[in-house]
């Protein structure tokens, strides 16, 4: 590729974010400093690792790029504050014009390794969409590198997380080539600095789970498109969602997941489209409980009341969300509609209780 179409003039700030992390940290780390097209800057945030996180933070990019926050930190928490470093506002002068110029920000986990040439596709792709602001990576399995974990992400009006594709699902190319979305993951997300501070970033509140979604929502009301570059790769072990780690920002993983996933709907939907998914999510909600009370799992059942009570039994909480998205909020769900199918939860729920029943049975 020439230097022009990876965008070769522009500023790119790397973000990690780091919490017990070790295990993987030297490969990502590796990986950031191999890229075929060099970052600028990185900073680097260890959120109170019990391991040597920081130690392994600071050896790769200096102490001057890395610093600490408490363990309880949220990831967006912890990206803002990252942003507003001082190794993240250094002057650069890249050369050439100066209003062909864009500043950009990536995000990386500590548990994800960017393949060599990931910014660099991910710099292409931007240059052939000048409308979108928000791209993301391929994403595959960090062990599995075969495995295909996301091309591009939704949420369904149950507020499940959609990708599209099989449980360990091959990469065969069947999902390649670049197109809008309705979100992509943080691991890996590249989007640009302005429209970063524009939009407002990750929202703070949602600590940990889905604010990469509402983040993405967000930019496409601002008038912004979001895609999803194939030809970059991530490898990722996802190792909050997998249970490789605990996650401090949130002592209640499903509980927070649940909310945080009502609160894209509740906050992103247009008033008529809101109050069908909190209906239909009242009514999935009363279900599932009922279902881990007589599966004899109390802690889930709570955990699934709490999520969708603090979502419509917090209004004033409710409408200050829906205030801070209100602009451009029509428009976009009218773009974005059919990227949000409706809710199968219903079925899976069913599904899912009869092979329950049916193993307790054959015991």
């Amino acid at each position: 590729m020439s230097p022009d179409s990876t965008h070769s003039q522009d500023i790119v700030t790397a973000v990690i974010v780091a919490h017990d992390g070790a295990a993987w940290l030297p490969r990502a780390a590796q990986a950031v400093a191999s890229q075929t097209r060099p970052v600028q800057r990185v900073v680097a945030v260890d959120t109170g690792s019990r391991d040597r996180s920081g130690s392994m933070l600071a050896q790769a990019f200096g102490r001057a790029a890395v610093f600490g926050m408490e363990r309880t930190t949220g990831y967006g928490v912890a990206v803002a504050k990252a942003l507003r470093h001082r190794a993240a506002n250094t002057h650069i002068s890249p050369g050439g014009p100066r209003d062909e110029r864009t500043e950009w920000v990536w995000l990386l986990h500590d548990d994800c390794e960017p393949a060599p040439d990931a910014l660099e596709q991910l710099l292409a792709g931007a240059r052939e969409a000048p409308a979108a602001a928000v791209f993301g990576p391929k994403v595959r399995d960090w062990s599995d590198r075969d495995v295909l974990l996301e091309a591009g992400l939704s949420i369904d009006r149950a507020g499940r997380r959609v990708t599209g594709l099989e449980p360990r699902e091959a990469d065969q190319g069947q999902h390649d080539g670049d197109r809008d979305v309705l979100a992509v993951s943080s691991a890996g997300m590249l989007a640009r600095r302005d429209v970063w501070d524009h939009v407002g970033g990750f929202d703070p509140s949602m600590r940990l789970f889905r604010e990469d979604t509402d983040f993405c929502w967000r930019a496409q009301a601002a008038g912004y498109r979001v895609r999803v570059i194939t030809n970059a790769v991530v490898y990722h072990v996802e190792a909050s969602a997998r249970n490789r780690r605990e996650p401090s920002a949130a002592l209640r993983p499903r509980r927070q997941d649940r909310h945080n996933a009502l609160m894209v709907l509740a906050g992103n939907l247009p008033a008529r489209p809101m109050l069908s998914a909190l209906v239909g999510n009242l009514v999935l909600s009363t279900l599932r409980t009922i279902f881990f009370l007589l599966a004899k799992r109390p802690g889930a059942a709570l955990d699934e009341l709490v999520a969708y009570a603090s979502v419509p039994g917090h209004p004033f909480r409710l409408l200050a969300a829906r205030r801070h998205r209100s602009a451009g909020r029509t428009a976009a769900y009218s773009r974005l509609a059919s990227d949000i199918p409706p809710g199968r939860s219903f079925r899976m729920l069913a599904e899912y209780a009869i092979n329950t029943l049916s193993k307790t049975q054959r015991a």
